[in-house]
């Protein structure tokens, strides 16, 4: 069980999270769903160490965390340079390239990636290295239904034997990965 305690963030004066002793289990895969506005953003960055609660807490699960946020930061390096930013084993990197199918962008620069190659090419960094909890914040959003199909498979291969945060909307993805449903509104879990 990985143990989060109270949580609690505030943007100038108004609450837009506030969760009273959440946990998770280990090596399950969690899908974190609710409207917009209702804080499943701001609770996967506090998680991930990228911005700190209101008690200026950085949350410590003692833990390798990986985060891929909802709009993907791309370098404008090539593919390969790219996803080998996070590793340097070039048979892994093929690999990853292959398995998203994304062979046909090497040697070009990203700055002309769609959204979705953009994403692709975020998970596959992302997958250069494995952590102990992954934090994946629209994964697949970007993207068509076939390539969401194939990273899906991918994130439920890379998931295996470690816990994994999944912000979604999508009913059918959460279907298809999530072991368990998180639902919020209103900056709390319900």
């Amino acid at each position: 069980m990985i143990q989060f305690g109270k949580i609690k963030k505030s943007y100038n004066g108004q609450v837009v999270l506030d969760i009273d002793d959440f946990s998770i289990e280990n090596g399950k895969i969690y899908a974190i769903t609710g409207t917009n506005g209702s804080g499943k953003s701001t609770l996967a960055k506090i998680i991930a160490g990228i911005i700190k609660d209101d008690s200026n807490r950085t949350i410590d699960t003692g833990l390798n965390v990986g985060y891929v946020p909802q709009k993907p930061y791309v370098f404008d390096l090539t593919l390969e340079k790219n996803i080998m930013i996070s590793g340097n084993d070039k048979k892994k990197c093929e690999k990853l390239i292959n398995d998203f199918g994304i062979g046909y962008l090497k040697g070009k620069r990203s700055k002309g990636f769609s959204g979705g190659e953009q994403q692709k090419l975020a998970l596959a960094r992302f997958m250069m290295m494995d952590y102990d909890l992954a934090i994946l914040d629209e994964p697949t959003s970007a993207m068509d239904e076939k390539s969401q199909e194939i990273a899906e498979e991918i994130i439920l291969n890379y998931a295996k034997g470690k816990t994994m945060i999944v912000i979604t909307h999508d009913k059918s993805q959460i279907n298809k990965i999530a072991d368990k449903i998180i639902n919020m509104n209103g900056g709390k879990i319900i």
